[in-house]
């Protein structure tokens, strides 16, 4: 779901810093939009969109956290249905530059 300006401001003003963020998962599940983001039980976010990469062979999401959540290596959890995967903040570009078909 796009996030306008006028929704960021909001955010701002209500004192919650939000960003977004890319997490590769350690399993193959694959998050869908909405899905909780976790962080030590907590919801700290959702995700905006996820797919599993073929260049990387892993499961990777977007997601809109709470910015304290945010910097590379912050272990967080994502919910599937009623299981939670361990996920890494990384850099959102998901792809590896080597992948040869």
């Amino acid at each position: 779901e796009f996030i306008g300006k006028e929704a960021l401001v909001e955010q701002k003003t209500n004192g919650v810093s939000k960003r977004v963020i890319g997490i590769e998962l350690s399993d193959r599940a694959i998050p869908r939009h909405g899905y909780k983001i976790l962080h030590e039980g907590e919801e700290v976010g959702e995700v905006t969109t996820g797919y599993h990469t073929i260049s990387t062979d892993k499961s990777v999401c977007m997601a809109l956290v709470d910015a304290r959540y945010a910097k590379l290596g912050t272990e967080l959890e994502v919910q599937i249905r009623k299981k939670t995967f361990h996920g890494v903040v990384v850099k959102k570009r998901f792809y590896d530059k080597h992948y040869k078909k």
